[in-house]
């Protein structure tokens, strides 16, 4: 494994703890009040989706990225549709390994993570 991919699996956990606490008050709330499943289901992918393209449209990184020093290049807003939708392929994080090193929401984005220059 390369030195890119361990720091973007570590920013993806790190995305994946700042994601469970923007999630958690909500799930609790829906608990006692008790909400259907399909609208947990529903704020679960809206706040997934939005956290990933808000902070790599905005700021070309997700706090995760920002923390391992990475960011997101060719970032248009087309772009970050189009990454931020693939992200809900499934198996995608297994993309990786068969997509020659890049995965599916960055081929099908046409965007590509990098090491940032401090």
């Amino acid at each position: 494994m390369n030195e890119l991919f361990k720091k973007r699996i570590f920013a993806y956990f790190i995305d994946a703890l700042v994601m469970d606490f923007l999630i958690l008050p909500l799930l609790i709330w829906s608990i006692f009040e008790e909400i259907p499943i399909i609208f947990n289901f529903i704020i679960l992918i809206s706040i997934y989706l939005l956290y990933f393209f808000i902070c790599e449209f905005y700021f070309n990184k997700t706090l995760g990225k920002k923390i391992m020093n990475l960011k997101v290049e060719n970032t248009s807003l087309t772009n970050v549709i189009k990454r931020t939708l693939a992200r809900l392929i499934p198996f995608e994080p297994l993309s990786y390994f068969i997509n020659e090193g890049k995965f599916w929401h960055e081929t099908l984005s046409e965007t590509h993570v990098i090491l940032e220059k401090r």
